[in-house]
């Protein structure tokens, strides 16, 4: 899942959140005011595309997903774990794989 912030998309007061295969399509898109959590989003868009999300092994996620009781509620609705995908701690540019899958998406 990718939060998308207003400097990526010029859009002010929203996140978007999408699930994507490995691949790149995407599985669910969910939109939500700002206000809301980035945990709080993605769950609406895991309950709402559920049944386009099963068979997954592990969702992967940005820092911004962290927390046992997402984790908990991943497994309720998709009966799969949650991996979280940490920045490069060093601060430079580097494309990691598993990062780069959502944001070719929204390329």
């Amino acid at each position: 899942m990718k939060r998308v912030t207003t400097a990526e998309k010029k859009i002010t007061g929203i996140k978007i959140h999408a699930g994507v295969d490995v691949l790149g399509p995407p599985h669910g898109v969910h939109v939500t005011t700002a206000n809301i959590t980035d945990r709080d989003g993605a769950l609406e868009m895991l309950e709402k595309y559920a049944s386009n999300m099963t068979g997954g092994v592990k969702l992967l996620c940005d820092g911004g997903y962290t927390g046992e009781n997402f984790a908990d509620a991943v497994a309720d609705f998709v009966g799969a774990s949650v991996e979280i995908a940490k920045r490069n701690e060093l601060h430079k540019f580097l494309v990691m794989p598993k990062r780069w899958i959502v944001e070719r998406s929204f390329a």
